[in-house]
């Protein structure tokens, strides 16, 4: 395992545990009109999430630094490590909602549809944004 594939997973990483909980508190103000959402309670939430972001994410993490360096290795066209790449952060993000909620089938409950799409984003922004980069 390089360097390069480490830090490029830790960004990617980074970038929904820190982000995530930004984009669901946007979502939570929008969908519930009667909750208290000033800057201090956001600050709270943040740190509670991010810490607890950092414990429920660290396997996911973990699989997908192996699976990086696995794909870093391949001689394949740029594009098709990206498609890997965002498939496997899609499955690596949708995994532990799976667990922890214990259904992805959410039908109407948008509060859980905000919750996902809030870490999976920054994932997919994530492995676009950043360079993919080889051994």
């Amino acid at each position: 395992m390089s360097a390069k594939v480490f830090f490029y997973c830790l960004k990617v990483w980074l970038a929904s545990v820190l982000l995530g909980p930004v984009l669901f508190w946007l979502c939570l103000m929008r969908l519930d009109d009667d909750a208290s959402y000033t800057f201090p309670n956001f600050l709270g939430f943040w740190g509670y999430t991010i810490l607890y972001g950092l414990g429920f994410s660290l396997v996911s993490f973990l699989m997908f630094l192996l699976a990086e360096t696995y794909i870093a290795h391949r001689n394949w066209p740029g594009h098709r490590r990206r498609a890997v790449t965002a498939l496997l952060g899609i499955l690596l993000t949708l995994i532990p909602f799976l667990i922890f909620l214990g259904t992805l089938h959410f039908s109407n409950d948008a509060i859980s549809i905000a919750f996902c799409l809030s870490y999976l984003l920054p994932v997919l922004a994530g492995i676009y944004f950043y360079r993919l980069m080889a051994p």
